[in-house]
């Protein structure tokens, strides 16, 4: 399973930890739904890449 605590202190989300204590097992469990589905995903269709633009567009 993800440490999605860590995940969440990585990206600076602003999350109060008592939050992340609720919404966790339900984190968890998409995982599990969705983690299986992945194997058929192609190159195209995998959207994990995260696109960052520049202050001057670029």
């Amino acid at each position: 399973m993800k440490d999605w605590k860590l995940t969440s202190k990585a990206w600076n989300l602003p999350i109060p930890e008592s939050d992340l204590d609720k919404i966790i097992p339900s984190l968890n469990s998409l995982e599990l739904s969705f983690r299986p589905l992945v194997e058929y995903l192609t190159m195209e269709e995998e959207s994990s890449l995260i696109f960052r633009m520049t202050e001057d567009g670029k």
